[in-house]
């Protein structure tokens, strides 16, 4: 099979429905327990009843709708159906945990208005709020699309392979979110792309089973869970909190099932080595994990490490374990560890200061993907950290409707992607992101650098999490500040004492003076959907006065 057999997203879906008649999609609540399940034509069917709801209300081809719901039937159901109208689906996060609802109406409302869209599909909360929607703009739920009296049924629009098959809003981590343009095309090569890289680093052995529990409003949870079908593997579908409230259950399922495949920000691992405990590993058996993509935020070394530790009893075999780099805009991955070795890491030649820097190693690029890495004077050298360009098949055709944006993003065929790494032996290592450099006394200095640093020393294994940025301080420029999560219970002796541990620390190992080190509860530093930090959001609740600090003593 090839991502050429077939003309757009649709006919591969509906080529995977007649080649794997069998094959089924489970959706499970979030005490981890299954709901129903379909095969891939009763899905297709349920797209184009649901396509037949939204043609009853306006929806044309070329119009944009967005998706804010939960990973649900309804979901797949949504997105797909305005696939097979030819209209342009925009997955939006539906949740109102990072935020009060007006801060949530105004975010998705502001998209649609960016957007000009024609409907907004979400939940009763956000339906309440209609009327401070944009003019022109359908809000739904899908219980009243399904109550409206259908058009006629029709056959998928007739997207050409170049044509836009969906937007994917990019993660936001360090700017507002944009519209990434994801071609049919692009979409179909990822998906093979990324299959093709699974089974050739398992010796030709494919995942016969794929599960996730990202979120579907993510590149990460969508295109795995699309690519799962297109692919013709059994899917379960899981809504995120599910795993973050039970992942032992989660992590049982995975195990009952054939060959699985599944995706993992370094957070998710980082939750399992915390929360699942003794007595819930014997449940466990993950002696016949595949593969686990890993990628979506910078992924630690000490992280994987820790997790196979752990889970060695529940027999995970270190060579599921597949580093990767992606982003929304090349649809999804770029790059794969193929060796299937187990964890890897890599240290950079020296820079500037002197300094090597030691990373996972994120793999090979896949199939007909290609990587250079550029600083000021050309392509850099190889060991030497640069800024990463991108060329791939997935690659999207630019932003919608933001031509300043889209020239920007690219030099010629290639992607400026805004990260930084290094590349050996035709393998990448992620450093960081160019946005996110802190600058101090001239000098640069990957955020991730101080991080690690403050992680280091936080006990429990170096499993806590920090965040660094800095801010201005008079008469010395800019100075860091470390954010880092602790247990709400720690006592303010204990904390006093990590504080001067985390400063003495980056003071010996970087030079670096700390301005402060700020103490908050887990779970209270921002990120985006996919777990990446938002530390220009941090620095602004930081200085704004808005962040809940706990006490350490004086």
């Amino acid at each position: 099979m090839h991502y050429t057999d077939n003309r757009n997203v649709i006919g591969a879906v509906q080529a995977a429905a007649t080649r794997y008649p069998d094959r089924r999609i489970t959706m499970f609540n979030g005490r981890c327990k299954p709901l129903s399940d379909r095969s891939y034509q009763d899905f297709l069917e349920a797209a184009q009843r649901m396509a037949a709801h939204m043609a009853a209300h306006g929806v044309t081809p070329g119009d944009r709708v967005l998706v804010c719901l939960s990973n649900s039937w309804d979901w797949l159901d949504c997105w797909l159906a305005t696939v097979w109208l030819g209209a342009l689906p925009v997955a939006a996060s539906p949740g109102f945990a990072m935020g009060s609802a007006a801060y949530r109406e105004e975010k998705t409302f502001g998209i649609a208005e960016m957007l000009s869209a024609r409907m907004v599909i979400c939940g009763d909360t956000l339906r309440a709020r209609a009327d401070a929607a944009p003019e022109g703009c359908t809000i739904i739920t899908p219980e009243e699309l399904a109550e409206t009296t259908p058009a006629a049924l029709a056959d998928p629009w007739d997207a050409a392979p170049q044509d836009i098959a969906y937007l994917q809003l990019t993660s936001g981590s360090t700017g507002v979110p944009k519209a990434a343009q994801v071609t049919h095309r692009g979409m179909m090569h990822n998906v093979w792309a990324m299959f093709d890289a699974a089974t050739r680093r398992r010796g030709g052995a494919a995942p016969r089973s794929g599960t996730t529990w990202l979120p579907l409003f993510h590149d990460f949870g969508l295109v795995m869970t699309l690519g799962g079908i297109m692919n013709g593997v059994e899917v379960a579908v899981f809504p995120p909190n599910a795993y973050l409230s039970r992942p032992h259950e989660w992590l049982k399922h995975l195990g009952s099932m054939d060959a699985p495949m599944c995706g993992s920000p370094n957070f998710g691992l980082h939750h399992a080595v915390n929360r699942v405990t003794e007595a819930q590993m014997a449940e466990i058996d993950l002696s016949g994990w595949h593969t686990c993509f890993i990628g979506a935020e910078m992924t630690r070394s000490e992280t994987l490490s820790a997790f196979l530790g752990k889970f060695a009893a529940a027999g995970c075999p270190a060579e599921m374990l597949a580093p990767s780099y992606g982003m929304a805009e090349a649809t999804l991955g770029v790059t794969l560890d193929q060796k299937a070795v187990g964890l890897r890491t890599g240290i950079s030649e020296p820079d500037d200061r002197g300094d090597r820097v030691e990373v996972v190693c994120c793999g090979a690029p896949l199939q007909e993907t290609a990587l250079k890495i550029m600083g000021p004077e050309g392509e850099m050298p190889e060991g030497h950290v640069g800024h990463v360009y991108l060329k791939a098949g997935g690659v999207i055709s630019g932003y919608y409707n933001n031509p300043d944006a889209t020239a920007e993003a690219f030099d010629g065929d290639w992607l400026k992607t805004g990260d930084l790494g290094f590349m050996r032996a035709g393998e990448i290592y992620l450093t960081g992101r160019i946005k996110e450099i802190l600058i101090v006394n001239g000098t640069n200095y990957m955020p991730d650098e101080l991080e690690q640093l403050a992680e280091g020393e936080g006990g429990a294994g170096g499993m806590e999490r920090a965040a660094a940025f800095t801010v201005a301080q008079d008469g010395q420029g800019e100075q860091p500040v470390l954010v880092v999560e602790v247990d709400r219970r720690s006592s303010p002796d204990t904390l006093k004492d990590l504080a001067e541990r985390i400063a003495g620390r980056i003071g010996r190992e970087l030079g670096l003076p700390v301005r402060e080190v700020v103490f908050v509860a887990r779970g209270a530093i921002p990120r985006t959907t996919s777990g990446k930090l938002q530390r220009g959001a941090l620095r602004e609740a930081y200085l704004g006065g808005a962040l809940t600090v706990l006490p350490a003593a004086p």
